[in-house]
């Protein structure tokens, strides 16, 4: 599973697996970052998952599926190191609009997002949705279970748009990384674990 995971990263990182304990380091254009990193450590048979900062220790998360956690690990490697990037024509276009307008947002969207990735105003089970409340804005992702994750609340419409058009771009993003880990890895998840590993990936 590690092999599998060290050649799926490829070139960019490195692994290092002692059994117990798994950490990858990004190289960058000064060679390999040792001081931030992530890293995974088993403890009483569950895999804790961190975030090191300068020597710092955050955790993220904990799993007790091994599996699942080598999954986990992949995904916020690429997020961490790898940040998804928009497309700068359809963030302009975003701009551009108004409440008067909002009704465009949709129509620039599908031009390079599914729309399953987001909603306005109604929700939509894995979609992220855009609501106006009392004359503001709230960010919302809507789980599984039809459950509301706020993201964010209480802001203006321009900047709403935004927050949501980013949060579009992380599902989107997440949607292509973990299809492409399954076919690698030959792995099956079924939709709860799925669910979990996208929570992590969308830092909620």
């Amino acid at each position: 599973m590690i092999k599998k995971l060290a050649n799926l990263l490829g070139k960019d990182y490195v692994v290092n697996d002692e059994h117990e304990l798994v950490e990858i380091y990004h190289i960058t254009n000064y060679g390999v970052d040792q001081e931030n990193y992530v890293k995974m450590k088993n403890h009483m048979n569950d895999w804790t998952l961190y975030e090191v900062q300068r020597g710092e220790s955050f955790k993220i998360c904990e799993f007790g599926n091994y599996d699942i956690a080598i999954c986990v690990l992949y995904i916020l490697v690429k997020k961490i190191f790898e940040r998804p990037k928009g497309n700068s024509k359809i963030k302009y276009e975003l701009t551009q609009c108004t409440e008067s307008n909002s009704d465009n947002i949709s129509s620039i969207l599908v031009k390079e997002y599914d729309k399953k990735f987001f909603n306005l105003n109604n929700f939509k089970k894995g979609a992220i949705v855009l609501e106006k409340v009392n004359g503001y804005y709230d960010i919302n992702y809507c789980g599984l279970n039809d459950e509301r994750i706020n993201i964010v609340n209480g802001r203006t419409f321009s900047n709403a748009v935004s927050v949501f058009y980013n949060y579009i771009v992380i599902v989107h993003e997440f949607e292509k990384l973990i299809n492409s880990l399954i076919s690698i890895m030959n792995i099956k998840l079924s939709l709860e674990e799925r669910e979990a590993i996208k929570r992590v990936y969308l830092g909620k």
